[in-house]
């Protein structure tokens, strides 16, 4: 297991413990040779840069380790049909600094998590922020269809992002840059939420 120290943290200015808005964080950590941060991809964005309410879903999976049904700490995954529709999150509307999601299937080993990356063909686009049970009966548990994920976008927070780490694109949808760019390479910086941390 890598262990680092933080040199220093950034939580978004505006955000907000008790709607969850602007669930994100940027944490700096002292180099160390030994961990590999700097492999890259470079692609164009654009297919990431989804037009708010737009009512198209992509096919995404989620990671995490939380608290889950099989009672476990095996990072789990689950597979989520995701948008960017202002209504996309059932009982609560949506932002566009959120994407929502619902689990493909109510099979899966259901998980509560926070801050686990949304992954969309091969790309971390978005951090898991929070869960809403939407007309929960008896039969509707938290792994049924009628639960809503909400992921930070990280396209919207390219501008907050790109202040504090060098290179980095200041628009998600106008640069031929990657998520997983090198420009943490260049600056130890990470994307946090607050209990998870994985490195782009």
């Amino acid at each position: 297991v890598n262990e680092l120290r933080s040199l220093d943290v950034w939580l978004h200015p505006e955000y907000d413990a008790i709607t969850q808005a602007n669930d994100i964080a940027l944490i700096e950590l002292r180099r160390w040779n030994k961990v590999k941060i700097d492999k890259s991809q470079i692609v164009k964005l654009d297919i990431f840069a989804y037009k708010y309410n737009g009512h198209e879903f992509h096919s995404c999976m989620g990671l995490g380790f939380g608290k889950n049904i099989h009672n476990d700490t095996v990072l789990h995954h689950n597979l989520y049909e995701i948008n960017y529709d202002s209504y996309g999150c059932g009982c609560e509307e949506n932002n566009p600094g959120s994407l929502c999601g619902r689990l493909q299937t109510s099979k899966q080993p259901c998980f509560i998590y926070k801050g686990g990356p949304l992954i969309c063909r091969g790309l971390v686009v978005g951090i898991a922020s929070i869960a809403y049970e939407c007309d929960t009966t008896e039969h509707h548990t938290l792994c049924a269809r009628q639960t809503y994920f909400r992921f930070t976008y990280l396209c919207a927070y390219f501008k907050w992002i790109s202040d504090y780490v060098f290179n980095f694109a200041k628009e998600c949808n106008k640069q031929c840059n990657s998520l997983l760019s090198s420009a943490p390479a260049k600056s130890p910086l990470i994307i946090h939420h607050l209990t998870f941390i994985i490195f782009i």
